[in-house]
This record gives C-alpha cells, structure tokens and sequence, in this order.
C-alpha cells in the first residue's frame, strides 16, 4: 500500500531506505523511525523524556522565525497509540521573549508540570527556566526565571532536591564569565534564582550537561574546560553553612583519560559514569573519546577508561548516558560508525571489562548525528533523536525508537 501525502511518501522511503542500507550491517536492529521533522514548523530536536504513560516529549532548537529572523523552537509530544502508531504536536511554541533554542531534555515534577530550559531568549536574551503545565487539554507555559547580570546560557537538564528546588548548570556568565551551578526556590509564586558556585578556571570552567545528587544531598556534574590541564573535570559541590564548597574529583589530561565531559549519571554502588568527547584512541584527530567511570574510595575516586571509540564504533560521544537495571550503559556519539553519521551504543559488563555493541549505525538517510538524551522502556526499547533527517540537509532530524 503507497502512502497518500507528500510528507508520509518522504517517510516512507526514507524508513525503506535506510532499512535496506542498515539492515545488512545490524541485521538484528529493530530501527524505526516515529517521527521525521521536515524544517516547517520545527527541526532538530533535542533529547526525550516519557510520561507514565510512555508518550514522549521533547524540544527542538529550532523552529520557523519567531522574530525579526530568530529561530526559537518548539516543545512537542508523541502519543502512543495502537498499533505502533505515534501522533504528533507541537504543544508549545518559543517566541524568543520566553526563550529560545531549548536544550537538555525535559523533566516532570509529581504533578505532571514539565520543565526545562533554553540556552538564550528570555527577558535578558542569554536563556530562561521554563514551566509547562497541563490545563483543559492544552499545555500553559510560566517563564520561572530569565537570566542577565548572573550566570548566562543555561544548558542540560534540570534537577529536582527533596524540596522541589530547580537546580541546573549554565555555562556562561558570572563574575569570572566561566559560568557556573544555580539553585531556583519557589516562593510566593514566584522563584528565587541563586548562584550556588561560580567556576575560576583552576577549578573548571564552563559547566554544561546534567547534575546528580548523591545520598548526602551533593551535588556532581562536568565543565568542558579548565581544570589543571584546561580540558575539563568531574566536580563535587557540597553544602557547607549557606555556601557550597567545591572539590575537582578528576581533572582530564586530553590523553588516553580523554577530554571534554559532559555530564555524569550513578550507577546503585555510587559509581560516576560519563563521557569524554575528546581523547581516547587517537584514531581520530584529537581522539574518538571515551566512555569512564569513577570510583570512590577513601575520600578519593579512581577514574578507569570503560571503552575508546576508533571511529569504526563511533566518535565524540556527547553526554547523556543511561543505565539499564542490569548495569549496562547506553549512549550515542555524534559521528563515526560504519556511515560516519554516529551510533547508538551499549556497554555490557564481562567478567572484568566491558564490552561494547553497536546497536544502530546511522545512514544519513532516515536519520544522521544522533543527540543526547536516550529513554528506555520497560520492554528494553531506546527512544532518541537525531540532528539530521537526511545526508546533506542542515535541517529535519528524527525520533527513532530501537527494539531488542
């Protein structure tokens, strides 16, 4: 049977296509594409989270011109439906005042209310925290705070503490304008921005992807740069009397540890894992990256190098890895593959090591340079996006989903 419009036609070769061209590589990946953005409203999209009812959300950094030229984005929503059908829409659209270009994945509060933020736009034009909440069938969006004289460019998703406080990194601004960690506490209807640390350099510098908290109410995440050799660290932030301390748990060397993390996730025995875009197997210019681990031990962590991508199985993974409940991680890398157009991979443990399986390997064609920002189901099946629908249009991209 043909499909009927235009659009769905697109969609329907591109899903052949890439079945024929993939299939022989992965002739067990269960790719399927659930939604193709075509540039009108809406393109690339960025990062997914799901409901309990598993319809997924996400953002798109761009959109059609919201004003005078500024692209600024959407929010949009996939329904399940029967049948493997997936319906989409947009549920709010930035206008640039309340933000613009999205980034990070969302998240729910236990009210259902979605948050997230935009890395410019806003009442100063260097970002905002969003809010949108469900009302009669529709989505209401609250601008909770827009950035100016503080910290600037908010990047990554949010956290929630115990309390309901917001707490996110911006990567930009502040006194040393190497950005910085900040807190948002509800009160009287309104929310109250605090600047919990300010990185200098030494330090860090420039904080980006998402924060964890541990067990003690800590709070750990990465900086791209700085450090003692200027290529990021792993950072601990500690609240101590109204003021948070800091301590750099590893600072990256850009060798074989690897260069520019992005973020870190806990595994259940308090081990920290994330990724490096740089660094690694040299197989690339400045290294493929890497995929880490630290572990703690009396007052110290001990960073070992889980996998080194060599172009073949990826290159440049870029944050936002998740764990399954047996341990194994997940990810995707922006390039490299058997198509250079990335990969979603998995790391499995044995025995002592790890091994690594290439899950997809994107064509271009139905899909290209996948995001950050994986979601995995109670049926073992990953949700993400892409940059790209197709080689050689800096527009579009994907919502995949891939079965076991």
């Amino acid at each position: 049977m043909k499909p009927k419009s235009a659009q769905a036609t697109l969609l329907w070769v591109s899903v052949l296509i890439t079945s024929l061209l993939v299939g022989n590589a992965h002739a067990v990946s269960k790719y399927q594409i659930l939604h193709n953005f075509l540039g009108k409203p809406a393109k690339q999209p960025v990062g997914l989270v799901a409901d309990s009812a598993g319809n997924l959300y996400g953002t798109t950094a761009e959109s059609a011109s919201c004003r005078k030229g500024i692209s600024c984005g959407v929010v949009f929503k996939l329904t399940r439906g029967s049948g493997g059908k997936w319906s989409y829409s947009i549920i709010h659209i930035f206008r640039g005042s309340d933000g613009s270009e999205p980034s990070g994945s969302l998240i729910f509060d236990s009210s259902g209310n979605l948050y997230g933020v935009t890395g410019y736009g806003g009442a100063n034009g260097t970002g905002a925290v969003f809010e949108l909440s469900p009302s009669a069938g529709d989505w209401q969006e609250k601008v909770l705070y827009s950035f100016g004289s503080d910290v600037q460019t908010p990047l990554g998703a949010l956290t929630f503490d115990t309390n309901g406080n917001l707490y996110g990194a911006a990567i930009n601004g502040g006194t040393n304008l190497r950005g910085g960690i900040f807190e948002l506490k509800p009160s009287g209807g309104t929310w109250q921005e605090t600047t919990l640390y300010e990185f200098a350099g030494p330090d860090g510098s420039n904080p980006t992807g998402n924060l964890v908290w541990d067990s003690a109410g800590n709070l750990y995440g990465a900086t791209v740069d700085g450090g003692q050799y200027q290529v990021g660290v792993v950072f601990e932030l500690m609240p101590n009397g109204g003021s948070w301390t800091e301590k750099v748990l590893y600072s990256f060397t850009g060798g074989s540890d690897g260069a520019l993390p992005q973020g870190v996730i806990f595994d259940s025995a308090g081990d920290l894992y994330g990724t490096t875009d740089w660094g690694g197997d040299f197989s690339c210019n400045n290294g493929c990256g890497t995929v880490f681990k630290l572990t703690p031990s009396m007052g110290n962590w001990t960073l070992s190098t889980l996998h080194a991508f060599d172009i073949v199985d990826g290159e440049s993974p870029n944050g936002g890895l998740i764990l399954d409940s047996s341990g194994s991680v997940y990810g995707t890398t922006l390039l490299g593959g058997k198509y250079s157009y990335g990969v979603v991979f998995k790391l499995s443990k044995s025995g002592s090591g790890w091994i690594e399986t290439v899950l997809h390997s994107f064509a271009g064609l139905g899909g290209a340079n996948p995001n950050p920002g994986l979601v995995l189901d109670q049926q073992g099946v990953l949700y993400g996006t892409t940059d790209r629908s197709n080689v050689g249009h800096q527009q579009g991209g994907v919502v995949f989903s891939i079965a076991p």
